[in-house]
């Protein structure tokens, strides 16, 4: 009996050991391996005397992978190099990543804003800076790659706008550009606040009145990354953003020296009116599509059954392409206008008045940019369904066009126009005065993105036939052959070329089509490849009354 207890005890053990065991490789099986890129940019994340990760980020990272059960490896490098290894699919999340639309071409970006920062200029003492005017044929050291560099609000597009001529010495830290400003090698820097504010006593530095970029800082992926991965990082950075006790908080206070309690709320007319921007053009893309279905079904009584499939899964594409273009185009705008907001909110007393007017001027570029993309889809809108309303008047082509160039000269001061029409003038056309200076501002702006450097847009119109033919000519790389037939098309962008991205819609030389028919008129377009292209459109002379498409919503149209 004695013998069966003591071997009853042992199977116990055993038990109690094989289950351990199992629970342990189980634990070990659950770990997920993260590889997380590593820079030096204090105090936001860097490395300590001890060699591991620290600053704002690494305690955030560290908590989503408790959550996740992930196992982090922090991958040290500089800067470029960790966008280089994250756009290579060599490590999975890279923290600290503002928004660019060139930067969501390569890597995917999590939703949830971590926090918004900005960037400074600053000087050696003893040199007088002031105004980005003062930068002219100085020695400016930057971040190399980074947003308050090559960013849409960043430092060369800046001096580039006031035409400044300035020498950009590119680092791999903002350490080695604070040094570099130190020595003498460099006039000016530019760094981000928070590097600023907790360095600019370590150097013989001061900061400037110039303070431009606020940029929404996010988690990035390597591009084609999980959608349930990302939606992961979200959650358990909403989780932490929700609480004011929690390690996100706590980080922010202790490395960037923002306290929860004394957190201002934005306003909520603020939330309203960005809610309500998206909300609209959401909702004028949903109407478009709705008109385009409800086309589409009466069509299927007399297409075959597969006719039929092919045609509804092109519009289901093409409801996604558009959906998520208009995301893309709204994101980039928004994400300035939150900047710039947040910025004026938490920070007003300690802003100049130059910098709250540089911030406001900021936000209304990027309102006026939202209300060119609602207009658009506007317009969209209301061809698909056949509700242009048109106000026809007699109009003068050639003061039409000298107005058109005359704008366009103040939105592009670098680039040189040339006014061709008849001396002895031309006769009124009836036409609807705003939509026809919405085509010639259309096509104004695609000629002056792709002109050559130095070559004029020359903007034309001559009496052809009872019709008054205009035109808008660049000299620029050209259309490629193949294109020319499909650039009027809904959705359709020209692929990259001469360094000019193809950013937008797609949709405003379809709606310049939709407006020239709508006055009896026809547009085309003439390239060759290396020597520019020539956008024509056509108004004819004669009785243009039945050309007006009655609206039933008697709206002023718009541009």
């Amino acid at each position: 009996m004695k013998r069966y207890l003591i071997l009853l005890l042992c199977l116990s053990l055993l038990c109690v050991s094989l289950f351990s065991l199992a629970v342990s490789a189980d634990d070990s099986v659950s770990s997920i391996p993260m590889k997380v890129g590593l820079y030096e940019n204090s105090p936001k994340i860097f490395t300590d005397e001890e060699g591991n990760a620290a600053g704002f980020w690494p305690p955030v990272i560290d908590y989503i992978a408790s959550k996740e059960g992930w196992e982090i490896e922090y991958v040290h490098g500089t800067w470029t190099e960790c966008l280089t290894r994250l756009e290579n699919g060599e490590i999975d999340i890279m923290p600290d990543v503002a928004y660019t639309e060139e930067r969501a071409a390569l890597y995917d970006f999590s939703e949830e804003t971590v926090y918004v920062s900005w960037s400074w200029v600053y000087a050696r003492k003893g040199v007088n800076i002031e105004s980005i005017l003062d930068l002219e044929g100085k020695n400016v050291a930057v971040l190399r790659g980074s947003v308050n560099v090559e960013g849409p609000e960043g430092i060369k597009k800046l001096v580039s706008t006031f035409n400044v001529d300035c020498v950009f010495i590119e680092l791999d830290s903002y350490t080695e550009v604070f040094e570099t400003l130190d020595s003498g090698e460099a006039d000016a820097a530019v760094v981000s606040k928070d590097f600023g504010n907790l360095h600019e006593a370590d150097f013989n530095v001061v900061k400037t009145a110039i303070l431009f970029q606020p940029a929404s800082l996010y988690f990035a992926f390597p591009k084609g990354s999980s959608s349930t991965f990302i939606e992961r990082v979200d959650y358990r950075v909403k989780e932490l953003k929700e609480d004011t006790d929690s390690i996100y908080y706590q980080s922010l206070e202790r490395w960037l020296g923002v306290s929860p309690a004394g957190r201002t709320v934005i306003p909520p007319w603020v939330k309203w009116a960005l809610l309500g921007v998206i909300v609209v053009a959401f909702g004028f893309a949903v109407m478009s599509f709705f008109h385009r279905s409800r086309a589409m079904s009466k069509n299927k009584e007399l297409m075959a059954e597969t006719a039929e499939r092919k045609k509804y899964e092109e519009l289901n594409k093409l409801k996604s392409d558009l959906l998520s273009m208009v995301s893309h185009e709204l994101r980039t705008p928004l994400a300035t206008i939150k900047g710039y907001a947040t910025m004026l909110v938490d920070y007003d007393e300690k802003l100049t008045s130059d910098e709250k007017i540089q911030s406001l001027v900021s936000i209304d570029k990027a309102t006026s940019r939202l209300t060119y993309l609602v207009d658009q889809l506007l317009d969209m809108s209301r061809a698909d369904a056949g509700l242009l309303e048109l106000e026809m008047d007699p109009a003068n082509p050639a003061a039409l066009i000298r107005q058109a160039v005359a704008e366009a000269r103040l939105r592009a001061p670098d680039c040189s126009f040339e006014v061709d029409v008849p001396a002895e003038g031309l006769p009124p056309v009836r036409m609807d005065v705003t939509r026809i200076r919405q085509v010639l501002d259309n096509l104004l702006e695609n000629a002056i993105k792709y002109a050559a450097n130095g070559k004029a847009v020359t903007v034309s119109a001559r009496l052809h036939d009872g019709d008054v033919v205009f035109s808008v000519t660049d000299r620029g790389p050209g259309i490629p052959e193949h294109e020319l037939e499909r650039i009027f098309d809904r959705m359709y962008r020209i692929e990259p070329q001469a360094g000019v991205s193809a950013k937008g819609l797609g949709l405003g030389l379809s709606i310049c089509k939709a407006l020239v028919e709508a006055h009896k008129g026809r547009i085309w377009a003439e390239s060759r490849p290396g020597e520019g292209s020539r956008f024509i459109f056509t108004l004819p002379l004669g009785d243009q009354e039945n050309s007006r498409n009655v609206a039933k919503d008697n709206q002023n149209p718009r541009r």
